[in-house]
């Protein structure tokens, strides 16, 4: 029983530190784009706070048929290592911060986008997009069997890549979304702070469009991230040419700023929920189980309380070695083999990444998180939470990207993107994320420009 208070102080005391040096993100100006920031409000929300709610009521809602009830005892076992490797990241994001950040504002302001280049890259991203997409909707069968299948399994595509054509379009597909997406947030950025609406309004919309056709509500959730991190992008440029001599007109600007970006947040949250209800009623019909348009509001709704990452850690800490072999790194190792295409690799892993944990846990092809503590563990129990650290690190670098140069771009488009994917699939949402950031951090330099000040 003595796991029981340890973990709600645990809980407790992390909760407490982490909204404290939110706060504090917050007052500086970095806002909700903030990398600490968002994972703490990604961790909150579907560990911190789901775990306090159980262990206070003794209440773990049924998930789904392929998670069971646990114990009170067995959450918070799960709570506390989920609080230690948070300790972890945490350490890890500092360390970085501490050692190797040093702000240039100068080459902040400096750098400018290229207006023209920009917008034949943004050309050039959505051919090689819409070339691929239809290539792999032939390859799946035609444009139903492709949405029955994105629906139903929702897993990568990438499990029918045999050759080197069919591995090579699938990353330019994934890495050309997102690329697409990003540069169509930072177009609307500046085009909006320009006073060009209706070009603005228009690019924001390709940008939702293409993020719905990868059939994920997380996909509209970090374009939603890279429209914020745009607008504030903007502002801080904005704020540093007019703050000291027009007062007025800069307070006036903050209050506009912020009614915008609130109201980008909210649209961006009713897009998921309409979007995701939908996708639960066809993904209900597809196994046989119909549901109605309101139970799939209803469902949707469920997601954002029901702590799906405290689930899936509380699952795996009980299941390995329990029930299961740790996996000694194979989750991460097999990485490596995933754009090495099976006609050249006979013997590659069917699943590989993520989906192995989840395998192995007798789950649905649903794409339920593993998270960064999970896959330690499952692959090196104890020994693996210290590992986390690495995202700790990572988090870090992206973070002092936010005032280097034309890097200021990578930041606030793919670069601040990486918490969801890694808060969800751990490894495997960082090599996901990785082709995206190697091909937009090589492109940059094509669409900036260098502004002196005198």
């Amino acid at each position: 029983m003595i796991s029981i208070p340890l973990a709600l102080s645990l809980l407790i005391t992390a909760i407490v530190l982490g909204g404290i040096r939110t706060f504090m993100n917050f007052q500086k100006g970095f806002g909700i784009t903030n990398i600490f920031t968002l994972y703490y409000l990604f961790v909150l929300v579907d560990i911190f706070i789901p775990a306090l709610s159980m262990l206070l009521t003794g209440e773990m809602p049924l998930k789904g048929s392929h998670i069971p009830i646990f114990s009170r005892e067995e959450v918070a076992y799960g709570s506390i290592i989920a609080v230690v490797s948070f300790a972890f990241i945490y350490v890890g994001y500092v360390l970085t911060i501490s050692i190797f950040n040093k702000k240039s504002q100068a080459s902040f302001r400096s750098v400018r986008l290229h207006y023209s280049r920009t917008i034949f890259l943004l050309i050039f991203m959505v051919t090689a997009f819409l070339i691929t997409q239809f290539d792999t909707i032939n390859r799946l069968g035609g444009p139903l069997e492709f949405f029955l299948s994105m629906v139903k399994e929702r897993r990568s595509v990438a499990f029918s890549n045999e050759t080197v054509a069919s591995e090579f379009i699938t990353t330019i597909l994934g890495v050309s979304r997102e690329i697409s997406m990003g540069l169509c947030a930072i177009i609307f950025a500046e085009r909006n702070q320009l006073g060009l609406r209706k070009s603005a309004w228009l690019i924001l919309s390709l940008g939702l469009l293409l993020s719905l056709t990868s059939f994920y509500r997380g996909t509209i959730l970090i374009y939603g991230l890279m429209l914020i991190a745009s607008q504030q992008l903007t502002f801080q440029k904005y704020s540093l040419n007019v703050s000291n001599y027009q007062p007025e007109k800069f307070f006036k600007y903050i209050k506009r700023q912020k009614r915008k970006l609130i109201n980008i947040f909210i649209l961006i949250l009713i897009l998921m929920t309409i979007f995701g209800s939908y996708r639960n009623v066809f993904y209900s019909k597809g196994w046989d189980n119909a549901m109605s348009q309101k139970e799939g509001f209803k469902k949707e709704f469920d997601r954002v309380i029901e702590g799906a990452g405290l689930y899936s850690i509380v699952n795996i800490v009980d299941s390995f070695p329990a029930k299961a072999p740790f996996l000694e790194g194979s989750s991460i190792i097999n990485q490596a083999l995933r754009f090495i295409p099976r006609s050249i690799y006979p013997n590659k892993p069917l699943t590989y990444g993520a989906v192995e944990i989840t395998d192995a846990l007798g789950y649905p092809p649903t794409g339920d998180p593993v998270t960064p503590v999970g896959e330690a563990w499952a692959n090196f129990g104890f020994l693996g939470i210290p590992l986390t650290t690495f995202f700790g690190f990572l988090f870090g670098i992206i973070e002092i990207m936010r005032f280097r140069g034309y890097f200021q771009y990578l930041y606030v488009t793919v670069g601040v993107t990486i918490v969801l994917e890694v808060s969800w699939f751990a490894f495997t949402g960082f090599m996901s994320w990785l082709p995206s950031v190697i091909l937009f951090g090589l492109l940059i330099p094509f669409i900036v420009k260098t502004k002196r000040y005198s």
